[in-house]
């Protein structure tokens, strides 16, 4: 499904006309003489000496800012090359440098608070009650300072007096600004400059400006190296240049008003664009983007500020027009090659279909592609959908399968397209691949099956695996009897044949005296062996134990319990694993094993058995050793 719609996007161009600059030689382009060293302007209460430099000066006698030009090149004071490191200027040929702040603690008290600053007086004084635009553009330096903690203050400004801000006896000047901006992440960024600007309304006579840092307690943020080097002063140097004082004229704010039909409040964004160099966007709600999305209609208005100076207001009215989306649905596969209704709804306009029919409803009787245009009062929409026409979808072909014990892996024979698996008939959600099957245990795992084709699902079909026992070897057993007693060999498996080498086939014999007893156990999927030897003792063999118990709760044989003919003490019987492990101990003949060690089902194998007893019509201590087989 792909939907198209057009709609109507309101875009308002604001131009402005550039005040007067009051900064003389803003760009530090005009100059005495080409700059050969650093620290070229010059401290000069009497604003008259400018040797490189014109109309800037040092407030400052004990600081040194420095002059930058490309006529100095190859010089520490030329550009681009400077002693500092590669800089272009932000505009022109020339830039001024100052070190903003830079300070020394002695056990974390600040020791040293130096400070360089730029100043100039204006071409003419400010107004009182006028607002004022103030830019200036600053760029950071990192070479050429690799003996200093460098920082990022967190902000720097300007401040306009009506005298000089001279002195000759400090090194910073702790004032209010006028205008503050911060530096954000240009501690790290050398290559860019970044531009510093507010509004400043005038108390009336202001004409000296003064650029740098002002508060009284330096505020940073450590850049390099990290962690800061504690014998190393704390520094950092800016490149100045682009200075602007503009007056702001009532004619710097234009207003415009648009009225706009809203067709769908869900999805309302309208942009306000401005001329270029807008500083700040601010709506009536608050937000800052020129992006606003809206969710109902009313009076919206944002206010854009150019170089905190001009300022663009444009105002939107949002009326309400109901938007009906159109909307055909997803791609769709007819299963059973009935036919599809396609419903577009009354709330258009006009309707046409790509069959060249113009009705809100048509019937899709073939595969394709179907595409409809409708017109309303909010303009053009456009939809397709896909139909597929198919027959009804097949099950998979299955076979049920016999599989022997102990087979791995296992791979039921299931044949379609996009199987999936399900452990129920009326399960809803299957998997896509087989479920795993554990063949260590005899029984039946039945499954269920469909395929899909082009998203049709067949009809589930059943599935069953039947694990078959596999035949496994005993070890050679011998049994102490009484010689008066009967010994039952022999156990019940399923789907086997029985082969004695006393000629019987039955599953189990009656023993009544000595000799050794083999059984073949047979079917297609093994052949294996069980020899047990039987010897008669007098009747103080009073305890006899089963070569073989199937704990799997059918009630017959599930437990190994000892056959007790003569009362005996001192009873002791303890069983192992192959690998040693003892897996079960009783001091009682009536607490017998029940094929559990710890709560955990012992697997099927043939355990060692250690028996002691004490008949009481002897006194003569038993040790009988044996295995026993646990079938599952």
């Amino acid at each position: 499904m792909r939907t198209l719609s057009l709609f109507i996007a309101f875009t308002v161009f604001c131009y402005h006309v550039a005040a007067q600059n009051l900064v003389p030689n803003p760009g530090f382009e005009v100059y005495d003489t080409c700059p050969h060293n650093l620290s070229a302007i010059s401290y000069s209460p009497a604003y008259n000496n400018f040797p490189t430099v014109k109309d800037w000066i040092d407030p400052l006698q004990s600081t040194t800012p420095d002059y930058y030009n490309t006529c100095a090149t190859p010089g520490p004071a030329g550009l681009p090359a400077t002693s500092l490191g590669y800089k272009q200027p932000h505009a022109g040929n020339a830039c001024a440098g100052i070190i903003p702040w830079e300070g020394f603690f002695v056990n974390n008290v600040l020791a040293k608070d130096y400070r360089e600053y730029v100043e100039t007086r204006l071409t003419s004084p400010l107004e009182a009650g006028h607002q004022y635009c103030v830019s200036f553009y600053v760029s950071s330096v990192l070479s050429g300072n690799q003996y200093f903690n460098l920082v990022c203050m967190n902000r720097i400004g300007a401040k306009f007096s009506s005298t000089e801000l001279s002195s000759n006896t400090t090194s910073n000047i702790l004032s209010p600004y006028s205008i503050s901006d911060t530096l954000g992440q240009l501690g790290n960024d050398t290559a860019h400059w970044r531009k510093i600007s507010g509004t400043y309304t005038a108390s009336g006579g202001e004409q000296w400006l003064t650029l740098g840092y002002f508060d009284s307690v330096a505020q940073y943020t450590e850049v390099s190296p990290i962690p800061a080097v504690p014998t190393f002063n704390y520094r950092q140097y800016l490149f100045i240049d682009d200075v602007d004082v503009s007056d702001i004229k009532a004619g710097d704010t234009t207003h415009t008003t648009q009225t706009i039909n809203i067709c769908n409040l869900d999805s309302v964004s309208k942009l306000l664009s401005e001329q270029p160099g807008a500083v700040q966007y601010r709506w009536n709600d608050g937000a800052t983007t020129a992006l606003l999305l809206v969710h109902d209609t009313g009076t919206y208005w944002c206010t854009a500020h150019y170089d905190a100076c001009n300022t663009t207001i444009d105002t939107f009215h949002l009326v309400y027009v109901p938007y009906h989306q159109l909307e055909l649905g997803p791609d769709t596969v007819s299963c059973h090659d009935y036919p599809l209704i396609l419903n577009a709804g009354i709330n258009y306009y006009t309707y046409i279909w790509s069959t060249g029919q113009t009705t809100d409803t048509i019937t899709a009787s073939h595969t394709g592609e179907y595409v409809l245009t409708t017109t309303d009062a909010c303009g053009q929409q456009k939809d397709s959908v896909h139909i597929t026409w198919q027959p009804a979808t097949p099950a998979p072909n299955v076979s049920d399968t016999t599989i022997c014990e102990y087979t791995t892996p296992v791979v039921l024979p299931v044949a379609g397209a996009a199987i999936t698996w399900y452990q129920n008939f009326t399960d809803t959600h299957g998997l896509s691949s087989q479920p795993s099957i554990n063949t260590n245990d005899t029984g039946a795992y039945t499954f269920y099956v469909s395929q899909t084709i082009n998203t049709c699902v067949s009809p589930k079909v059943a599935v069953t695996a039947t694990i078959k026992y596999t035949p496994i070897h005993s070890a050679l057993a011998t049994v102490s009897i009484c010689s008066k007693d009967t010994i039952l060999l022999g156990t019940r498996l399923p789907q086997v044949q029985y082969t004695w080498t006393t000629g019987d086939t039955a599953c189990c014999l009656a023993i009544h005296g000595a000799g050794t007893y083999i059984c073949t156990i047979s079917n297609n999927c093994g052949t294996a062996t069980d020899t047990t030897t039987i010897r008669t003792e007098p009747c103080e063999v009073c305890i006899y134990l089963p070569n073989a118990f199937t704990p799997n709760g059918d009630g017959v044989n599930d437990i190994l319990k000892p056959v007790v003919s003569c009362p005996v003490t001192d009873y002791r019987l303890r069983i192992y694993n192959r690998w040693g492990q003892q897996v079960f101990e009783s001091y009682n003949p009536a607490f017998n094993w029940d094929g559990y060690l710890s709560g955990t089902p012992c697997e099927k194998d043939t355990y060692a058995y250690l028996l002691e007893y004490t008949p009481t019509n002897t006194g003569h201590t038993r040790q009988v050793k044996g295995n026993v087989t646990l079938i599952r």
